[in-house]
């Protein structure tokens, strides 16, 4: 996969009990255009997400952190706990799929920091 190609980066990330965010970053030039979906109950929280970064990076800083990831992450022994995926969409058509249901990669909290999602 082409950082390239990249057209757009899909995140997910939340749990039951303490909502759900969902963020589709796509790129307008270098700058970062970012949609929120929230649910159960999450609410937007008006702060301006990557003013100081731009598109090449981020996926810089991503293609980075997920080069030795998994494409699964799951521990079947938890329930209601957190879930989260990441979806890298190209122009080519290549799609590269990853989540978790309560269990993450090691570096998963740096990726949550450069995500601007931070736990």
């Amino acid at each position: 996969m082409n950082k390239k190609d990249v057209q757009s980066i899909t995140v997910e990330y939340g749990g039951f009990f303490g909502g759900e965010e969902k963020r589709v970053l796509k790129h307008d030039g270098d700058k970062i255009v970012v949609e929120r979906f929230f649910y159960n109950g999450a609410a937007d929280d008006g702060l301006l997400l990557y003013q100081a970064t731009s598109w090449s990076e981020l996926l810089k800083s991503i293609f980075g952190l997920i080069e030795n990831w998994k494409e699964e992450y799951n521990d079947p022994d938890v329930l209601d706990g957190t879930q989260w995926s990441l979806d890298i969409d190209c122009a080519d058509g290549v799609e590269k799929h990853y989540w978790g249901s309560n269990l993450f990669p090691d570096n998963f909290d740096d990726f949550l920091k450069v995500i601007e999602m931070e736990r």
